[in-house]
């Protein structure tokens, strides 16, 4: 048995979109069910949720407790220094 499913989008996103699933030679519909069922297999929505400093959250939170600590380094670091210092790594 199938379903339908209707969503509301800006036609240029469905546009684009269309475009990007066409050079991966495949159709929108055929994107929605993978994604879909990858979704149903895994647990989780195939997406790498990312903060503004192009980090997951758990990372981001590591680390600023990292900054935070004042045992690893010899005064506490902002976020900004604690990101530059991992980047130098």
């Amino acid at each position: 048995m199938t379903t339908t499913l209707h969503i509301r989008m800006s036609a240029k996103l469905k546009k684009d979109a269309k475009k990007i699933a066409e050079r991966n030679g495949v159709d929108l519909p055929t994107v929605v069910r993978i994604f879909f069922t990858h979704m149903v297999d895994k647990g989780t929505v195939p997406i790498t949720w990312l903060t503004e400093n192009s980090m997951t959250l758990k990372a981001e939170q590591d680390l600023l407790a990292i900054a935070h600590d004042t045992k690893n380094f010899s005064k506490a670091m902002g976020p900004q220094d604690a990101l530059r210092y991992l980047r130098a790594l």
